[in-house]
């Protein structure tokens, strides 16, 4: 398990230290997670070692302002990513033209094998997955796969007033026509033709984190959407989103990054699942607001408030 890492100390065993960080980054991650084990139940663990390192080399999260916390959640896994790697490479997106015996499996696990090289961490081992945009050309039907790897996912929220998890996922792979403007360089027509693009999962990972886009940016204006998106606590299938199958394709749910209020006055707080026997200082749900901790069951959330989900591969 990936806190598991952090806990049994082999973090300190797999530091880079030629990283922008020296490592400090994940030090700090460990100490706090170290704080969080070893603290009586209900106990508030404040992360100030943790903040005070993110806020060395990431200025913009100093002082007591609220941020992005999906902007927190890339600084933080990439950053550790580059203190954990053992090794340097720039990770590229690949294009791969299939064959006529080349099947989906096996080109994502060539491109898997070269994404990897030489940049392997625990981080990316854990939250590390792989999308394929797959673009058809309408005119003589061509294909060419994108591969592109992901720490977590950022989907649309349908202009809805209720939703659901599903409903997102299948947005944001939904077939989208590339024409006009867009359209797309077709190497065997030699020439600009309209194409159907597609999104699927070629490589799941262990730790899912889902960003619901619930935040909407423009020169005039700051929007946040309030839909209430319905969640699977257990059995989260990505079966339906896959470029192919999976023996492991079901998820459970572990944490919830919550967001209450709106653009100038909104809070941010986290409801945790904790193992163990349900019961007093047991496992089960625990909400995280500020220095208040407590037993609560996920049916009280607001569906309106989940920001960033985290789910957990069942053979992780």
């Amino acid at each position: 398990a990936f806190s598991s890492f952090f806990l049994d100390n082999h973090h300190m065993f797999s530091l880079d230290q030629h990283s922008r960080m020296k490592g400090t980054l994940a030090l700090s991650f460990g100490e706090v997670l170290h704080k969080l084990h070893s603290s009586p139940a209900l106990c508030a663990v404040p992360p100030a070692v943790l903040k005070e390192r993110i806020g060395k080399y990431a200025p913009q999260f100093t002082g007591s302002h609220q941020h992005d916390a999906q902007e927190l959640l890339r600084f933080l896994l990439d950053g550790m990513h580059e203190d954990l790697r053992f090794a340097r490479a720039d990770l590229h997106l690949l294009e791969v033209e299939l064959g006529e015996d080349d099947s989906q499996a096996e080109a994502s696990e060539r491109a898997s094998m070269r994404f990897y090289n030489g940049m392997s961490s625990h981080v990316l081992a854990a939250f590390g997955g792989q999308l394929a945009s797959t673009v058809t050309c309408v005119s003589c039907e061509a294909k060419s796969v994108t591969r592109d790897p992901f720490l977590d996912l950022s989907l649309p929220i349908p202009d809805e007033e209720d939703s659901s998890l599903v409903e997102c996922l299948a947005a944001f792979t939904e077939s989208e026509l590339l024409d006009g403007e867009n359209m797309y360089w077709c190497s065997g027509c030699a020439g600009a033709r309209a194409a159907h693009k597609t999104l699927r999962l070629s490589h799941l990972p262990s730790v899912l984190a889902i960003h619901l886009k619930r935040f909407s940016y423009t020169e005039t204006s700051r929007k946040k959407k309030t839909t209430r998106i319905s969640f699977p606590e257990v059995g989260l299938s990505l079966a339906p989103f896959a470029s192919q199958p999976f023996a492991n394709h079901e998820y459970d749910l572990a944490a919830l990054a919550l967001h209450s209020g709106g653009m100038a006055g909104g809070h941010y707080h986290a409801l945790c699942l904790r193992e163990g026997e349900i019961g007093e200082d047991g496992g089960g749900w625990y909400h995280f607001n500020d220095s208040a901790v407590r037993a609560k069951q996920l049916s009280e959330v607001d569906l309106a408030e989940p920001y960033i989900l985290f789910y957990r591969r069942r053979d992780s």
